[in-house]
Formats: C-alpha cells, sequence, structure tokens
C-alpha cells in the first residue's frame, strides 16, 4: 500500500505538471489572439482618442454597456437584434455548445492523456491487494514472502517502463524520479537478499537508461549522464543501507539458532536423565527426586531420604532359577538381550495388572500392588501378576530355546 501511494503520488504530480504547461500554453496562445483581434478591430481606432484621456474599458464596463445599450455599442434596439461578441479576454465557464466546462473538458483530456498510466496502477494496486490478502494467512506469510517480494519487483519494473513510453520525448527526464524511488523501495523495503536487490536495481536502472537513450529526441547528452549519475548513486545508498541490516539480521539469526539449539540439547539430556532415572525408581519417587535436584541446593549435611510408609500393598519377588549355569552357556550379548525381552514382558504385564516395578537387580525382578494409589485388590493383582510372569518365561523358554524358569514370591500387607 506504502509502494501504491508513492507512485499514484508520482502520477498526480507528473499529471498535474502537464496540466500546468497545458494551461500556461493556452494562456500565452489566448493573449496573442487577444493583442491581434484589439488590432484589427475598428474599435480600436475609435478608442483610440479615448485612451489618451485616461478612459479604459473594462470587463464589467463592458457588460454593463452592452445591456444599457449605451456606449459605443450601438442602441438598445441593435443590443437586442444584432449578436455582441464579447471581447476575447473574457472568458467563459462553458464552450461552445453550452454541454461540458471547460474545467471537466480539461480533465477529461487530462484523463485520456494519462489513461496508461491509470490502467497500470490499477492492475498494480489489484495485485497488492490480493498479496496483502495473502499474507494475512501466517502459513503463507512464512513459505512464499520471497516470492511476493520477486512479484513486487516485476511490478516496479513494468510501472517504470510504463512511465518510460507514457512519457513524452522532451519531457522524459521526469520519470526519473519514480524509478529512484523504486529503486530505493527494492533496497529498503522488501525482505530480500543483497544480491537480489542489486539484481532488481540494475534491471532498474539499465531499463530507465535504455529507453532514454532510444526515445530522447535531442543529441544532448548531459541529461542522460546525470540520470546515469543519479541511479548509480541511487544503487549504491541502497546497497549501503541494505547491507548492514541484513548483516545485523544475519547474526541476530545466527544467535537465535544457537540458542534455540543449545536449548534443545539441554532438553535431550533431560529427557535421557529423566529416562535413567525411571530405569530404577518409581515415577512419583524420581520426579519428587528430580524437583529436589532442579531446585535451591541444601546447605544440610545429609541429603534427603525418600523413605514413605504405606498401608494395605503387595510385594512380588520373582526370580530366574538357573541364570547362573545359563550366564556360563551364553555370551553377554545373548544373555543381556534374553533379560531385556523377559523384563520387557514383565513391564507390560505389570501395567496391565495395576503394579509398579520398584527394582531390578540382577535376574530379580521387584513390583508392588496399591501404589502410588490405594487398591483393595492389591493382593488379588499380585497373584495375577505371578501367574501371567511364569506363562511369559515359558514362552520365552519355548522360543529362544534355553532352559529357564521363575521363583515367585508375594508378601501382603504393611
Amino acid at each position: 500500500m506504502i509502494l501504491f501511494c508513492l507512485v499514484s503520488t508520482l502520477l498526480l504530480g507528473h499529471a498535474k505538471d502537464a496540466h500546468y504547461r497545458n494551461n500556461v500554453a493556452s494562456s500565452k496562445h489566448d493573449d496573442s489572439f487577444v493583442a491581434e483581434s484589439a488590432a484589427d478591430s475598428p474599435l480600436h481606432d475609435k478608442d483610440a482618442g479615448d485612451k489618451d484621456k485616461g478612459r479604459k474599458y473594462t470587463t464589467t464596463e463592458t457588460a454593463r454597456e452592452l445591456d444599457t445599450g449605451s456606449g459605443s455599442y450601438g442602441s438598445p434596439s441593435s443590443a437586442f437584434t444584432t449578436p455582441q461578441v464579447l471581447p476575447a479576454n473574457v472568458s467563459s465557464d462553458y464552450s461552445e455548445d453550452g454541454e461540458i466546462p471547460l474545467c471537466n473538458r480539461d480533465y477529461f483530456t487530462l484523463l485520456k492523456d494519462n489513461m496508461t498510466q491509470i490502467i497500470v496502477l490499477g492492475v498494480c494496486a489489484t495485485v497488492y491487494a490480493l498479496l496483502l490478502m495473502c499474507l494475512y494467512k501466517q502459513r503463507i506469510n512464512e513459505i512464499y514472502l520471497f516470492q511476493v517480494s520477486y512479484v513486487i519487483m516485476v511490478t516496479l519494473l513494468v510501472l517504470d517502463v510504463c512511465f518510460s513510453f507514457t512519457t513524452s520525448a522532451k519531457k522524459f527526464t521526469s520519470s526519473g524520479g519514480c524509478t529512484v524511488i523504486a529503486i530505493y523501495i527494492i533496497y529498503t523495503m522488501l525482505p530480500i537478499r543483497l544480491r537480489e536487490a542489486v539484481v532488481g536495481g540494475s534491471l532498474l536502472s539499465i531499463s530507465h537508461i535504455v529507453l532514454m537513450f532510444y526515445m530522447n529526441e535531442s543529441d544532448d547528452m548531459d541529461v542522460l549522464y546525470c540520470d546515469l549519475i543519479t541511479l548509480a548513486c541511487t544503487n549504491a545508498t541502497g546497497i549501503l543501507l541494505h547491507w548492514p541490516k541484513e548483516k545485523s539480521q544475519r547474526k541476530a539469526f545466527m544467535e537465535t539458532r544457537q540458542c534455540v539449539e543449545a536449548r534443545l540439547k539441554i532438553q535431550r539430556e533431560n529427557q535421557k536423565q529423566e529416562q535413567l532415572l525411571l530405569s530404577v525408581l518409581p515415577r512419583h519417587v524420581a520426579m519428587e527426586m528430580k524437583n529436589d535436584i532442579a531446585g535451591q541446593p541444601r546447605e544440610a549435611q545429609f541429603h534427603k531420604i525418600y523413605i514413605q510408609r504405606h498401608e494395605n500393598v503387595s510385594i512380588l519377588f520373582a526370580d530366574i532359577c538357573g541364570f547362573t549355569s545359563l550366564s556360563d552357556q551364553c555370551t553377554a550379548e545373548e544373555l543381556v538381550r534374553l533379560l531385556n525381552e523377559l523384563f520387557a514382558r514383565f513391564d507390560r504385564l505389570a501395567q496391565e495388572h495395576h503394579c509398579l516395578r520398584i527394582k531390578l537387580l540382577g535376574d530379580c525382578y521387584y513390583c508392588v500392588s496399591g501404589l502410588p494409589e490405594a487398591r483393595p485388590d492389591h493382593a488379588l493383582c499380585a497373584v495375577e501378576m505371578g501367574l501371567d510372569m511364569i506363562d511369559a518365561i515359558a514362552l520365552v523358554r519355548e522360543v529362544m530355546a534355553v532352559n529357564v524358569n521363575m521363583r515367585v514370591g508375594i508378601h501382603t500387607g504393611r
């Protein structure tokens, strides 16, 4: 919208200048016509003596004499029968046919002379309005921002060429201001890199110089050299303005990227520590310990001991039979794979039977029922958990063809 306002201002200024030049030319023509008419008129000889006496006819006196029939214009009857012609310096607001005022005719002539510029401005305004509506959407604004900038650069080039072709050859330099403003807009207002801005500014400058060279009828090259220096200085100024801005933006982007990268790295490390802590301790105990560690450091000599008393819970102890002989028969990798498969199945069973794993110690698996939320059927859940563990280890024994078994013990109460 700012671009449209600037270009519209240039067009109105150019049109106003042309209108002013036309009025000056027409006024000069009217003055010359009045002088010739006054010299040829018979009234000129008659009024010569009166002129020496200091008598001057004004427009008001002439109109009064026409109305009263007095003076040198004739009798009252002749005033009504013979059409009177006003002097040339008495202007009229209407045309000869009496339909269109002259001021409106000048306005229509002005519109007709600048119709191409008005049409191009209307098309560009429509394009800018559509782009503005599209940029209101956050997704389009983030993805297609550079494409929108390229479209604006193309419209600026079209406007510059349009102004160049619709400006007369003698007044061709009046469109140079539009080119300078367009170059300044590319360097300062469009979110593009320096190389794209340099390409856009160079294209605008080259197009203006080439059109000026081929459309200028005179052989005076001073104007061409002046425009060439002006456009070169404009591009140099744009580069000096754009480069520090782009450099600061790149620096800010890199600092922001490093901050985000460091934060993500810290988050990943925290997740790893949390997973490691949850593999050893229950979640509610691990979260309490994590919050204490993340809080203010304690000045006490001893650390906090996380001991709680619970009523009506059931604890399950499970031990793998023949684990020592199995470790002698298998390699370390096979043994770790076997234990990982068993304990993963036990964790899924504990979640199904509302049990909480307490600890893993070698080939032993400890879990409790009734925590962290109390349950009246905690003993039943522990028994069902033990039976399913026996079935799970039997399945592993058949699949992996190893001689393993499970011993399960349950304690219920406080």
